[in-house]
């Protein structure tokens, strides 16, 4: 995931980039704890920081494949 961040920002692609810093830390990390420990108690808190950083892999495939198909249709 962080690699992906270095990638877009190496290649001169910032806003997916920004999109995926700003989705790990805000986005999906703020709801994340403060919603897990109504369902699993103090677990929950400790569960946010995986979660988040497993669907952040997850966005980070897609545009990733996404920004490459681009690409390789453009050429």
């Amino acid at each position: 995931m962080i690699l992906n961040m270095t990638l877009f920002q190496a290649i001169g692609k910032p806003k997916p980039a920004g999109l995926l810093a700003i989705s790990r830390q805000l986005l999906l990390f703020v709801p994340a704890v403060l919603l897990l420990p109504h369902f699993f108690g103090a677990r929950g808190v400790w569960l946010a920081m995986p979660l988040v950083d497993g669907v952040v892999v997850l966005l980070s495939i897609i545009i990733m494949i996404k920004v490459f198909a681009t690409d390789l249709v453009k050429r």
